[in-house]
């Protein structure tokens, strides 16, 4: 770092009568950087600023907090905001109050720490979700990123002045333009400056090289990520105007490969950085402009992250479509039986897995025809393989004409098939097992020679929606019933109907014998004097369990799991009382298959649950699966992971508990598996 910068730093510092180094800041840094300091030595120095106690206790105080009452003092303050969080936040309001005293300084301030304050928020958020244990650094080094400008231009005067007023260029473009004109840019006078100030190292280092792309590591350290976090951050266009630099950056692919993080990943950070902006601008009042919606100059920065990558991201989309069109034919071709032309034994028990999983998720019932040509190997014997193909292919097609633009036809072995389809009553499920009966028997194989029709033996399982069954099951079910019908004389159909699950017609009894159940559970927890549990538990708890698993963010590239850290409604379907609770939880993941929250109480593996989850701009997202686990975390939380079956805009348990369970069968199912258990007395 340019020895002469510091020193001309140092003369603009004594020209505006501001300290080389802020001695609050100073002792907040010493106090922050001694692993036995206390809530108490934090407030005492703290309380030598008037002006950063309101501002501390205008952010406790605000709804991001939850408190029921209003902090009044600023130790309690820095307990309910956590000790690094005061110290980020701290420092930040110091520094900015520092910096807004250069006088004749050519710069929009309000918007100029607005854009600041952004950055900020957005490396919180990003760190959140790859590199936690840094989050509150990342805010720090993006308040201070650009702080840079505001020195320059009192050093480089007028001519910086205009270049820093050419709203045509990218931080990325800007950056290259005053590397070229200038004789310091703006990077190595943020890191110059913080090392005056005497901030710590890990601050000093990302400020003079956040302009600097640093490399993609496999197995990145969290000093790596950090350094990535600041990089991205640094180079995101906040509402500037476009640029055709050839040497701008494809953030979205960056952001990617060092992240994970696809466009999905991208507007749920960017959504928590405009929330966290709410919360810090209230306590920034007077230094950024009031009541502005930021929400145009986020959406300009995702379009920035991702526009970067989008020629190459449809040039792919169509390689990967005509792929999957080449890949496609293949798998058909593969998956067919090259003498019958309808489905091999491999395909057809695929489909039969995916009809019984689609018709669950749809409420639907399941039909499985499993029959046998009669006397076949005889007739081989007799007439030849010739005769015996024929006898195949035809029979194939008699199958598939019973069910035109429904169900899968596949050949199981020999002369065995299976016809699978949805959707059936049980009336019809068996009026189509008498019709492929009757319609093999209608074949004419007469140019065959043969003496007479050729006959088969079908079983017919029908389930019902909601029923317990599995491909191999039903399969399994049908053969049985295929062998039933051949030993009561073939040359017919063999019919059940498959119905075992939750009995509806018990439902409202049930609840009405759970109702002292749920009384004396409520009396022992108002008994127990249980206490709200505040969002800033829960965000510290989360943080906590991240901490615990630094693992889970190295192979995140290769995971569809994005880390949210947002509230949430948590409803739990009592199996006894039919009733469903909400309670305010936090969700800390979610993925297609299961999302990951912390609520205030226990609950048993196996209960059916819903979780609402906000979701700014756009109707609340309403997920619902089974509890997979329950693990206690700390105090009254709870960290639950939950296996997720349905999704809506609308609510799937809450609204109406007794519905769900007659027209959701994992619902049904759930309850049935659990009956017992909730069962018992309290």
């Amino acid at each position: 770092m340019s020895d002469a910068l510091q020193a001309e730093l140092r003369e603009l510092f004594a020209r505006a009568k501001m300290p080389s180094s802020p001695a609050l800041a100073a002792q907040i840094i010493e106090l922050a950087e001694d692993p036995n300091s206390t809530v108490d030595q934090f407030a005492n120095i703290i309380q030598l600023d008037p002006a950063l106690v309101a501002r501390l206790l205008s952010m406790t105080n605000s709804a991001a907090y939850g408190q029921r009452h209003e902090v009044t003092t600023i130790q309690r303050a820095v307990s309910v905001l956590g000790i690094y969080r005061v110290r980020t936040v701290s420092l930040g309001f110091q520094l900015v109050g520092h910096l807004g005293r250069l006088g004749g300084c050519s710069f929009d301030m309000p918007h100029f720490w607005q854009q600041s304050l952004l950055r900020g928020c957005l490396g919180r958020e990003l760190a959140e979700h790859v590199v936690p244990s840094c989050a509150d650094e990342a805010f720090l080094i993006g308040l201070l990123q650009d702080c840079g400008m505001l020195m320059l231009v009192q050093l480089l005067g007028q001519t910086y002045a205009e270049l820093c007023g050419d709203t045509s260029l990218t931080p990325t473009a800007f950056y290259l333009a005053e590397k070229r004109s200038q004789r310091y840019d703006h990077a190595e006078t943020a890191g110059a400056l913080a090392r005056e100030w005497k901030l710590p190292p890990t601050i000093v280092e990302n400020l003079a090289a956040h302009h600097t792309e640093p490399p993609f590591v496999e197995s990145p350290t969290v000093a790596d990520q950090l350094r990535s976090v600041t990089y991205l951050i640094g180079a995101i266009s906040l509402g500037n105007g476009e640029t055709d630099n050839k040497n701008e950056p494809a953030l979205g692919q960056f952001a990617y490969e060092h992240f994970g993080l696809d466009e999905s990943g991208i507007e749920l950070v960017i959504a928590a950085a405009a929330e966290a902006y709410d919360e810090m601008a209230r306590a920034l009042k007077g230094i950024v402009p009031d009541d502005l919606d930021v929400t145009d100059l986020l959406s300009k920065a995702n379009a920035h992250l991702t526009s970067a990558v989008e020629t190459e991201r449809r040039e792919s989309s169509e390689q990967q479509a005509q792929l999957k069109t080449a890949l496609g034919e293949y798998r058909d071709r593969a998956a067919r039986d090259p003498l019958t032309g309808v489905l091999n034994r491999g395909a057809l028990t695929e489909s039969i897995s995916l009809a019984v999983q689609q018709a669950r998720q749809t409420h639907q019932a399941v039909t499985v025809l499993f029959l046998d040509l009669d006397n076949f190997k005889k007739l081989n014997d007799n007439f030849g393989h010739h005769a015996g193909d024929e006898v195949l292919r035809g029979a194939a097609q008699a199958l598939k004409e019973c069910v035109p633009n429904a169900g899968n036809v596949g050949r199981y072995g020999g002369e065995e098939f299976v016809l699978v389809t949805t959707g059936l009553t049980e009336p019809d499920a068996h009026a189509l097992g008498e019709k492929v009966v009757a319609s093999i028997r209608a074949i004419d194989f007469s140019a065959l020679g043969l003496p007479g029709p050729v006959t088969c033996s079908l079983g017919a399982l029908w389930a019902m929606p909601g029923a317990d069954v599995t491909g191999d099951s039903i399969t399994k079910a049908a053969d049985e019933l295929m062998y039933q019908a051949k030993r009561s004389g073939k040359n017919r159909c063999c019919f059940r109907a498959q119905s075992d699950v939750y009995n509806v017609k018990h439902l409202e009894s049930d609840k009405a014998a759970g109702d002292a159940r749920a009384n004396a559970v409520n009396k022992s927890a108002a008994k127990s004097g249980t206490k709200a549990v505040l969002p800033s538990d829960y965000r510290r708890v989360a943080r906590a369990l991240d901490v615990n698993q630094p693992q889970r963010v190295v192979n995140m590239r290769k995971a569809d799991r994005k880390q949210l850290f947002t509230s949430c409604t948590v409803c739990v379907l009592d199996g006894a009382t039919l009733d469903v609770k909400p309670e305010t939880g936090f969700v800390r993941n979610i993925s297609t298959g299961g999302v990951g929250i912390l609520t205030p109480r226990f609950v048993m593996r196996g209960q059916p649950i819903e979780v609402a989850i906000p979701v700014k701009g756009k109707p609340t997202l309403y997920v619902a699966g089974v509890v997979a686990f329950c693990r206690h975390a700390e105090g009254m939380i709870h960290e639950v992971g939950v296996q997720l079956f349905a999704h809506s805009n609308e609510p799937i348990l809450s609204c109406d508990p007794i519905s769900a369970i007659r027209n959701q069968d994992w619902v049904a199912n759930a309850l049935q598996s659990m009956r017992k258990a909730v069962a018992q007395p309290v």
